[in-house]
């Protein structure tokens, strides 16, 4: 019976101990794995077990990381380059399509019928114009350089930005109503955050039926607020931020850029933004 007490003993120690080796190992696979994942580092810790089935495991899964992260390292590599491509193609565009705007708009034409074909041959020219302009600022905005932060009045910046909307409401009788503090100072990316509000007002001008409101709470935290009446049911809507996502497939000039642009932005600001219909209003809110 002692014997038999004493085998047990020793084969308890034995498989405690054996346990607890493949426990460690787990323990130090699991934060070499989370070193990798979060460094992107290849360096490979160094497992004190002879256990053939843990070492062959992780020998195969090594082998895979390393493979997905040269994967990964050509697929950053292409995206970079396509960055750069979709750039230039749309910078060289931008001077020619702004030339033949130009002079069809110096055209004057006293045929009415041929006024007709010239008003849609200006409307498809600043219709592309405009594309090649958020196709540009997207390939600015993949960039993998971080933006530089300063300090500015955002106030002034709204107020500046929508002073150049106010005509173009006004022949769609609307008006925009803005409600914000005397001042209101934040440190981000000024270019950034004009390209935010000037994307935003495009997609408001595009789709509101008015009541067109910019509010901001006066607080310690920035909460922009845009909104406006639309005729669409309630419901969230954050899906508008993805690529080539409208909220009327069939409206003319729809694009589907101008609000993947401004969550792009607003990304590399450290923003968080939320789009809702309540009550057949559109809501728009920006937050830090």
């Amino acid at each position: 019976m002692i014997i038999l007490l004493i085998l047990f003993i020793i084969l308890s120690i034995f498989y405690a101990y054996k346990y607890y080796t493949i426990k460690i190992n787990i323990e130090k696979i699991d934060k070499n794995l989370d070193f990798r994942k979060n460094k992107k580092s290849e360096v490979e810790a160094e497992l004190s077990t002879k256990n053939k089935s843990l070492l062959n495991l992780y020998e195969k899964y090594n082998e895979m990381s390393n493979k997905l992260m040269e994967k990964n390292e050509r697929i950053d590599e292409l995206k970079d380059n396509y960055g750069k491509l979709l750039s230039n193609l749309s910078h060289d565009l931008r001077t020619p399509l702004t030339s033949i705007i130009g002079y069809l708009n110096l055209l004057d034409i006293k045929d009415e019928e041929q006024e007709k074909i010239l008003d849609i041959a200006v409307d498809k020219a600043y219709f592309l114009n405009n594309l090649v302009e958020k196709f540009y600022q997207l390939s600015l905005i993949n960039e993998k350089n971080s933006l530089d932060f300063e300090n500015f009045d955002l106030v002034q910046l709204i107020y500046q930005t929508s002073f150049n909307y106010f005509d173009k409401f006004k022949k769609i009788d609307q008006e925009i109503e803005i409600k914000l503090p005397q001042k209101y100072i934040i440190s981000s990316n000024k270019n950034s955050f004009e390209s935010i509000l000037t994307n935003i007002l495009d997609n408001m001008y595009k789709y509101s039926r008015g009541n067109n409101k910019i509010e901001l709470e006066d607080s310690h935290k920035m909460k922009l607020i845009f909104s406006n009446d639309i005729d669409y049911k309630d419901g969230q809507l954050n899906y508008l931020f993805e690529r080539s996502k409208v909220l009327d497939p069939s409206r003319k000039n729809a694009t589907g850029l101008g609000l993947s642009i401004v969550k792009a932005h607003l990304d590399k600001l450290f923003l968080r933004a939320n789009i809702f219909v309540k009550d057949k209003k559109f809501y728009l809110i920006i937050e830090e």
